[in-house]
């Protein structure tokens, strides 16, 4: 175990320990207790339909660049890295896995990497309209709370802005020739080289996306979905334990999960996911004992949703037999 996944682990530890301390562990065991089974199923559903929801998208982008995966394949793949990706750093390792799971058979490495890197840029993209729309709904449902929304406001669509701007240059011929000079300069550093080379066939891969526009926005709505069905399984955890919030309340929570997992402070952002679910719905007057089982009812069934990887991974005779690449 690396010395960064111990701090990781110690910091879930620490956190979970604040919040466990903080709460009433009766009150949180009748509350899971008395789940419904029923919502906690159609929960469970939901994320798996969120899975494959995933997975078939990828292969729009992928079917453009003349790689043709099923989706069944496609999802298999997108099982096995997301749970390995459990395990490695946050977004960029299951990426690293998903790459090396294509690539050892198609042989076609920009053109792998450049979708994925189209998918999170557009992921991005996405799950910031999703935080100008909790941003707008955050004060009024707090109400006066001393709150400035205006400020709050201001400054996602700001960064909004500089996203949208950073994708929009990213399409651009100067990006490109910024890209080809930079592999110019360090194509005679031995390594170095070889990856500023990489870099630049990744990128013009991915510029060439720029001429599938029909794809690039039937692929923008269906992140638009991807990132509502989490906070659809969210209030169905909510509902079944019995804790009628708005579901707005979700809305607001859920996107900020989605950002602050992705910063490698603990380890799959144990005590961090639940930290939000407990600070937010207190606001909405429920009890920390039940918030927490809430966002820990969420995290769980998130993590068994990606069973299937694991059985999927170790039926995988490729997977038994190489071992997935050091680095990105």
């Amino acid at each position: 175990m690396t010395a960064k996944r111990s701090v990781q682990i110690s910091v879930s530890i620490l956190l979970l320990g604040i919040l466990i301390w903080w709460i009433d562990p009766r009150e949180l065991g009748r509350v899971l207790m008395d789940a419904d089974p029923v919502w906690i199923l159609l929960a469970l559903l939901v994320t798996t339909a969120n899975r494959i929801l995933m997975a078939v998208k990828w292969t729009l982008l992928l079917t453009v660049k003349g790689i043709h995966l099923s989706w069944w394949r496609a999802t298999k793949i997108y099982y096995q890295s997301t749970f390995l990706g459990v395990f490695l750093p946050p977004t960029v390792g299951g990426d690293v896995v998903r790459a090396w799971l294509v690539t050892r058979d198609e042989q076609r490495l920009p053109e792998i990497a450049s979708s994925i890197l189209m998918e999170r840029a557009i992921g991005l993209l996405a799950l910031a309209i999703f935080g100008i729309i909790a941003a707008g709904l955050l004060p009024g449902l707090i109400g006066e709370s001393g709150l400035d929304s205006g400020n709050l406001l201001a400054a996602i669509v700001g960064a909004c802005l500089v996203l949208f701007g950073v994708f929009v240059f990213s399409f651009s011929s100067v990006a490109e020739m910024m890209t080809l000079r930079l592999s110019k300069l360090l194509a005679k550093i031995p390594v170095v080289g070889r990856v500023a080379s990489l870099i630049g066939k990744i990128h013009g891969a991915y510029r060439d996306y720029r001429h599938e526009r029909s794809t690039l926005a039937l692929f923008f709505v269906l992140t638009m979905l991807e990132n509502a069905l989490p906070i659809l399984r969210a209030w169905m955890v909510a509902l079944a334990l019995d804790v009628t919030v708005s579901p707005l309340w979700f809305l607001i929570i859920v996107p900020l999960e989605l950002v602050l997992i992705r910063i490698p402070l603990s380890f799959d952002g144990f005590g961090i996911r639940e930290g939000l679910f407990v600070w937010f719905l207190a606001l909405a007057g429920v009890p920390n004992s039940v918030g927490f089982a809430v966002g820990l009812t969420n995290h769980m069934l998130f993590l068994i949703a990606l069973l299937p990887g694991a059985v999927f991974h170790f039926l995988d005779p490729g997977a038994r037999k190489q071992q997935a690449p050091k680095a990105a």
